[in-house]
């Protein structure tokens, strides 16, 4: 697909959404946002923001005064509450909460996140005090036209369970009946899902197959973020399906892959039937600017995203390629497991320090797309395929550093 496509004619009022990618200030950030520095560094998207009648972007991090961090595998996130003006001075209307870093700093992390950015005059959605408070939709009249967010996160951390706060869970047929019960309250169903394969190009077979049910289902546009770099789009039976935009504003330097600072914003427009045209905005990040591609580069990029775009319609070769990624990752995960799991002396796995060394082996297990890569790993481990899997990560691993970054 191109970076701009009409699906088809309105036949009434339009109304048009942003969805930005993940948002993270971190490090220096911090300061400067917390000084008003936010309008400045997504300037160039001002009028994108301002024009939108919905502008919704992906909060990756807690905010809160009094840090508690969770026991956990990765890192615990955290910015003070005056950094959560900076949805508010790009322009947003709505945060999606439900990710793997909401629950960093305890429940009271995730109920005070969602209170700050509230008093900044943002909604929030996919994520609450409890199980069915986040599962809850947010529904948003646009003079006469509705519509409808449902946002759920794979099963990392944080997750919400009945009296706990933190976030929705991906629960495919459970969110599939969520799809169909939303679908006649609204005008429009955004289906917003956090999860993935970090720095993977590709989504996974599971998430095509997964996203694309939620389309058939009813949602008129799905979106993904949790990748850190940018993943194709697809038109799937005339509905958007948006693998990964990338990140929005997340100035992470150390070790980062140059895909980290890559992204694109996704604009919508509909009307009461649903999805009338897509543009896709990419852009480069640091510290001090979000700055829109141009030139050679912007038709590079376009380039790089229609080739991924065109593996979702090659399904041996999509399956080839999560294969390779599943034999060099699913190894260096099984063995961070392994490592991580020492086996408690005395064999009660219900001590604390029996579950804290057994968090990383948790998070490969439970998380959904890490559940994947293992089980790809292990199928290819018995077959003695993983040498053969191997061949295809050349080409794969490419799309990690285009050579026009």
């Amino acid at each position: 697909m191109s970076l701009k496509t009409n699906l088809r004619c309105s036949d009434g009022p339009v109304r048009h959404l942003l969805l930005a990618g993940d948002i993270c200030p971190t490090g220096a950030a911090v300061e400067a946002v917390a000084a008003g520095a936010g309008r400045q560094i997504a300037a160039s998207f001002a009028a994108d923001f301002t024009q939108a009648d919905l502008a919704i972007v992906q909060w990756e991090t807690p905010l809160t005064a009094s840090p508690s961090p969770i026991p956990k595998s990765g890192p615990n996130l955290n910015c003070p509450p005056s950094v959560g003006r900076l949805a508010r001075d790009f322009g947003a209307d709505v945060a999606l909460l439900a990710n793997n870093h909401i629950g960093d700093q305890g429940p009271d992390g995730v109920l005070e996140t969602m209170a700050v950015l509230e008093q900044f005059g943002l909604k929030t959605v996919g994520a609450g005090a409890d199980l069915d408070a986040a599962r809850q939709p947010l529904i948003v009249n646009l003079d006469g036209i509705t519509a409808g967010i449902l946002n759920v996160a794979e099963h990392e951390f944080g997750t919400a369970a009945p009296g706990i706060p933190g976030a929705a869970p991906l629960d495919p047929l459970e969110n599939l009946a969520q799809i169909r019960r939303l679908r006649p309250q609204v005008d429009f169903l955004l289906m917003a899902v956090h999860g993935g394969h970090e720095y993977n190009p590709l989504p996974s077979p599971r998430m095509v197959k997964t996203y694309r049910a939620f389309a058939e289902a009813g949602a008129d546009v799905v979106f993904s973020c949790h990748t850190h770099c940018p993943e194709p789009v697809e038109i799937y039976n005339g509905k958007p399906i948006i693998y990964s935009p990338g990140n929005f504003y997340f100035p992470k330097f150390f070790n980062a892959l140059p895909t980290w600072h890559l992204g694109y914003l996704t604009r919508i427009g509909f009307d009461r039937r649903g999805t009338i045209s897509l543009e896709l905005i990419p852009y480069t990040f640091n510290a001090d600017a979000i700055t829109p591609l141009n030139g050679s580069r912007l038709d590079a990029f376009d380039r790089y995203l229609a080739a991924n775009a065109a593996l979702l319609d090659q399904p041996d070769r999509l399956e080839r390629c999560f294969a390779a990624w599943s034999a060099k990752r699913g190894a260096e995960y099984l063995k961070q497991a392994m490592e991580s799991a020492a086996e408690p002396t005395d064999r009660n796995f219900n001590t604390p320090g029996a579950a804290r060394s057994f968090l990383h082996l948790r998070n490969t297990y439970t998380c959904e797309s890490h559940h994947d890569m293992l089980q790809c790993f292990f199928r290819l481990m018995e077959r003695g395929e993983l040498e053969k899997a191997l061949t295809e990560l050349p080409d794969l691993l490419a799309g990690q550093s285009p050579e026009w970054l």
